[in-house]
């Protein structure tokens, strides 16, 4: 049973709430990212999937990941760093 004192110790029962709260939104985030990522897959397959689409799909995808929980795979990772190590070189030949 909880007590008044571990109410007082827990934050109050508005730290029930938020807790209840963020584990809704980082379950509903888990659903939609896979929903998300299904659409995306089947866009880009599509055949002459629209750029702009694409991104906006990519960035709702990852805004979901981030919100669950989900860590992005060790190939996006590398590639996310190939990409800004290209970046920087390309930047650093400008110069």
């Amino acid at each position: 049973m909880l007590t008044l004192n571990n109410l007082i110790d827990a934050g109050g029962p508005m730290a029930f709430v938020r807790k209840a709260a963020e584990e809704a939104a980082r379950q509903e985030a888990e659903q939609w990212a896979e929903i998300v990522a299904g659409a995306l897959a089947k866009y880009k397959a599509s055949g002459n999937p629209e750029p702009t689409v694409v991104l906006l799909m990519q960035s709702w995808l990852k805004q979901m990941r981030r919100i669950a929980g989900i860590k992005p795979s060790v190939d996006e990772v590398r590639a996310q760093t190939r990409e800004r190590v290209r970046r920087y070189r390309e930047r650093q030949r400008a110069d």
